[in-house]
């Protein structure tokens, strides 16, 4: 009997032994998935973002190059004297001397590079390219699009629809 309890044993083993060796097992798998699920996290949270604020970068600079290009075909730069020469054989008495630029707030010069705009308003070229560049679609004195064909601001549209219910009212 004695014999057969040990074969008992010996054949299957002490009823303890599968979970003495799955201890160590878990203590090496548990602090590598942890450690796995760390670097997982630390690569979504700081470097995927700057990945994609990369590629956003290059998309907008992309766009900022094409709406300079339409810019360009459509209000094309001179030189301040010679913008002004012509304005003032059309527009007698209207264009000013030396106007302010109201981007830059200088003096706009006869030796200047310039865009002048359909609304008679002119700023450096540099300044209405960098202002039309960051996605500014209006003059920024006038607020009429710089592009002909563009949609008119939305305060200027405002203002249109305040006059024709003030006249309503004024009407009642």
């Amino acid at each position: 009997m004695d014999n057969n309890r040990t074969n008992t044993y010996s054949s299957k083993g002490s009823p303890h032994e599968s979970q003495i060796s799955a201890g160590p097992v878990l203590a090496i798998i548990l602090p590598s998935m942890l450690g796995v699920i760390l670097i997982i996290l630390v690569v979504a949270t700081f470097i995927a973002p700057r990945l994609a604020t990369a590629e956003s970068e290059n998309c907008t600079q992309k766009r900022r190059e094409q709406r300079i290009a339409r810019l360009d075909k459509t209000v094309k730069a001179q030189m301040f004297y010679d913008w002004r020469s012509k304005q003032g054989e059309e527009n007698a008495g209207i264009v000013a001397t030396h106007p302010l630029c109201v981007i830059c707030l200088d003096t706009v010069e006869d030796e200047a590079q310039i865009r002048g705009l359909n609304c008679l308003h002119v700023f450096h070229q540099t300044c209405l390219d960098d202002w039309f560049g960051r996605f500014n679609e209006f003059c920024p004195l006038c607020h009429r699009p710089i592009l002909p064909g563009a949609k008119l601001a939305s305060h200027v549209r405002r203002s249109t629809a305040d006059e024709a219910r003030m006249n309503v009212v004024m009407m009642l």
